[in-house]
Protein backbone atom coordinates (compact mmCIF):
# COMPACT_ATOMS: atom_id res chain seq x y z
CA UNK A 1 0.00 0.00 0.00
CA UNK A 2 1.61 3.38 -0.92
CA UNK A 3 0.50 6.94 -0.59
CA UNK A 4 -2.07 8.37 -3.12
CA UNK A 5 -3.71 5.03 -2.95
CA UNK A 6 -7.54 4.67 -2.50
CA UNK A 7 -8.70 2.74 0.12
CA UNK A 8 -12.18 1.87 1.68
CA UNK A 9 -13.18 2.39 5.16
CA UNK A 10 -16.70 1.82 5.73
CA UNK A 11 -17.91 2.60 2.70
CA UNK A 12 -16.02 6.11 2.61
CA UNK A 13 -13.08 6.50 0.02
CA UNK A 14 -9.89 7.35 1.96
CA UNK A 15 -6.88 8.78 -0.29
CA UNK A 16 -3.69 9.39 0.41
CA UNK A 17 -2.94 8.89 3.93
CA UNK A 18 -2.11 5.31 3.91
CA UNK A 19 0.99 3.88 4.08
CA UNK A 20 3.49 1.63 6.22
CA UNK A 21 6.45 2.52 7.38
CA UNK A 22 10.05 0.60 6.34
CA UNK A 23 10.66 -0.48 10.02
CA UNK A 24 9.31 0.76 13.42
CA UNK A 25 10.79 3.45 14.97
CA UNK A 26 11.25 3.39 18.79
CA UNK A 27 9.86 6.47 20.75
CA UNK A 28 12.63 9.28 22.50
CA UNK A 29 14.58 7.63 24.62
CA UNK A 30 13.88 4.28 23.99
CA UNK A 31 16.75 3.53 21.34
CA UNK A 32 17.63 -0.21 20.40
CA UNK A 33 13.93 -1.58 21.55
CA UNK A 34 12.66 -1.79 18.21
CA UNK A 35 15.98 -2.46 16.65
CA UNK A 36 15.11 -4.68 13.60
CA UNK A 37 11.90 -5.30 13.83
CA UNK A 38 9.75 -4.87 10.67
CA UNK A 39 5.72 -5.02 10.41
CA UNK A 40 4.01 -7.67 9.23
CA UNK A 41 2.69 -5.81 5.68
CA UNK A 42 0.62 -8.94 5.31
CA UNK A 43 -1.17 -8.38 8.43
CA UNK A 44 -1.49 -4.95 8.36
CA UNK A 45 -2.56 -4.76 4.81
CA UNK A 46 -5.36 -7.31 5.81
CA UNK A 47 -6.20 -5.36 8.80
CA UNK A 48 -6.62 -2.01 6.49
CA UNK A 49 -8.44 -3.64 3.54
CA UNK A 50 -11.34 -4.82 6.45
CA UNK A 51 -14.19 -3.31 6.05
CA UNK A 52 -16.23 -5.57 8.93
CA UNK A 53 -16.26 -3.35 12.27
CA UNK A 54 -16.37 -6.68 13.86
CA UNK A 55 -13.39 -8.18 11.97
CA UNK A 56 -11.56 -5.34 13.14
CA UNK A 57 -12.56 -5.50 16.73
CA UNK A 58 -11.80 -9.43 16.81
CA UNK A 59 -8.00 -7.94 15.10
CA UNK A 60 -8.19 -5.48 18.13
CA UNK A 61 -8.72 -7.77 20.82
CA UNK A 62 -5.97 -10.37 19.45
CA UNK A 63 -3.75 -7.89 19.39
CA UNK A 64 -4.42 -6.60 22.81
CA UNK A 65 -4.26 -10.21 24.35
CA UNK A 66 -1.04 -11.13 22.32
CA UNK A 67 0.71 -8.17 23.70
CA UNK A 68 -0.93 -8.47 27.14
CA UNK A 69 0.67 -11.97 27.17
CA UNK A 70 4.27 -10.67 25.29
CA UNK A 71 4.52 -8.33 28.58
CA UNK A 72 3.64 -10.94 31.33
CA UNK A 73 6.45 -12.85 29.72
CA UNK A 74 8.65 -10.54 29.89
CA UNK A 75 8.03 -9.43 33.48
CA UNK A 76 8.91 -12.96 33.65
CA UNK A 77 12.08 -12.98 32.10
CA UNK A 78 12.87 -9.73 33.61
CA UNK A 79 12.31 -10.63 37.13
CA UNK A 80 14.29 -13.79 37.03
CA UNK A 81 17.35 -12.03 35.43
CA UNK A 82 17.51 -9.73 38.01
CA UNK A 83 17.49 -12.79 40.80
CA UNK A 84 20.07 -14.36 38.53
CA UNK A 85 22.11 -11.07 38.57
CA UNK A 86 21.66 -10.59 42.48
CA UNK A 87 22.64 -14.24 42.60
CA UNK A 88 25.76 -13.55 40.84
CA UNK A 89 26.43 -10.38 42.52
CA UNK A 90 26.67 -11.76 45.59
CA UNK A 91 29.05 -14.68 44.77
CA UNK A 92 31.13 -12.32 43.17
CA UNK A 93 31.37 -10.25 46.40
CA UNK A 94 32.29 -13.60 48.47
CA UNK A 95 34.95 -14.83 45.68
CA UNK A 96 36.45 -11.58 46.45
CA UNK A 97 36.40 -11.44 50.14
CA UNK A 98 38.38 -14.71 49.78
CA UNK A 99 40.88 -13.51 47.32
CA UNK A 100 41.58 -11.03 49.79
CA UNK A 101 41.72 -13.35 52.30
CA UNK A 102 44.49 -15.88 49.91
CA UNK A 103 46.47 -12.96 49.03
CA UNK A 104 46.54 -11.85 52.59
CA UNK A 105 47.40 -15.26 53.90
CA UNK A 106 49.63 -15.20 50.81
CA UNK A 107 51.83 -12.28 51.39
CA UNK A 108 52.43 -13.95 55.35
CA UNK A 109 53.71 -16.84 54.31
CA UNK A 110 55.86 -15.25 51.68
CA UNK A 111 57.37 -13.19 54.78
CA UNK A 112 57.94 -16.30 57.06
CA UNK A 113 59.61 -18.51 54.08
CA UNK A 114 62.32 -15.27 53.75
CA UNK A 115 62.47 -15.40 57.74
CA UNK A 116 63.49 -19.30 57.81
CA UNK A 117 65.88 -18.68 54.73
Amino acid sequence: MSAGEKVRLNGAVVEGILSLPAELRPPPGAAGILSGVRPDRERIGRILRTDSVVDLQRQLLTTVMENEVYRTQLERVSDSWSKKVGEFERANSGLRAEVTTLRRENKELKGKVRIVM
